[in-house]
């Protein structure tokens, strides 16, 4: 993968409507300076988000997880309603180049969506295409290898001082070929298998508690899961609150009646139909003391 251009508005102090990343040969390092606080973590993060979305953090590409919202909302400008992120790139594919552009836009109020368009050699793809292509790109470039070829120089000064380098080293190429994931399996394996042999041993009633322990972790998870849920019908029950409240002004606007006039005016009928009450007995004792039959 080959970065050749990226499009921030209104991404944390960026408003930018492009910016180059073209390389040659003899110059394939792109160095991004600026003083602390400046900018420069959000916009690496800024690049992984529009690359990947949901997937950064494991989750499918429309997901809408309370992690993935929060990262979203945390590189955007404070008071912004939206904000996007292009990224064109290019890969070598069957000794062709091909470029692709990404652009992820985000709505975070009243409530939070996302839109993403994407391109190939210029080609709008859309539906099925359009999410198989990114899988299809994400599965070769994973965030771990782009972790590993775009370094933040403030984290890799603070490895050096505290003589971590060589750690961070090895992890950077574990990611970078995959093998992490072949030693979490093989760690994975290893407890399952020490856990197993311990439940050799065990009283029934230790057994019982294993069992409770994952049977809590699991309802645990279904209720995160529901509370996620809880709080996605929270959000569109405060957008139909604000539609309802939008379409009253827009009648009231129009020539209908809201509910403040509706008042004023039954209290202007009642007020005549008490005068008419009023002047119907004044009638009334007017005829009868004065008018002789």
């Amino acid at each position: 993968m080959k970065l050749l251009e990226v499009k921030l508005i209104h991404i944390g102090p960026y408003n930018i409507e492009k910016m180059d990343f073209f390389t040659n040969h003899s110059k394939n390092v792109v160095l991004l300076c600026g003083e602390n606080g400046a900018g420069k973590t959000t916009f690496l993060k800024a690049i992984k988000l529009g690359l990947f979305g949901g997937a950064l953090f494991g989750f499918k590409q429309n997901s809408k997880s309370s992690q993935y919202i929060e990262e979203v909302k945390s590189i955007i400008r404070n008071n912004e309603k939206k904000g996007s992120v292009e990224i064109t790139f290019s890969i070598v594919e069957n000794y062709q180049e091909v470029i692709y552009k990404i652009k992820r836009q985000w709505n975070v109020t009243p409530t939070f969506n996302e839109e993403v368009d994407f391109y190939e050699n210029d080609t709008k793809l859309e539906n099925d295409i359009l999410i198989n292509k990114i899988n299809y790109i994400n599965n070769f470039y994973t965030p771990n290898v782009v972790d590993s070829i775009m370094f933040d120089g403030e984290r890799i000064l603070g490895l050096i001082d505290n003589g971590q380098l060589s750690s961070y080293v090895r992890d950077s190429i574990l990611n970078l070929f995959g093998l992490n994931h072949y030693i979490s399996l093989i760690s994975d394996l290893h407890e399952y298998i020490n856990s197993f042999i311990k439940e050799e041993s065990l009283s029934i009633e230790q057994i019982q508690l294993n069992e409770s322990e994952r049977n809590y972790k699991i309802e645990k998870s279904k209720l995160i899961k529901e509370k996620e849920k809880l709080n996605s019908f929270q959000k569109l029950l405060e957008l139909k609150s604000f539609n309802i409240k939008e379409n009253i002004e827009v009648y009231s606007k129009l020539g209908g009646i809201n509910k403040k006039d509706l008042s004023t005016i039954a209290k202007k009928i009642s007020n005549i139909e008490k005068n008419r009450e009023d002047n119907k007995n004044l009638i009334k004792s007017f005829l009868e003391n004065n008018i002789i039959f």
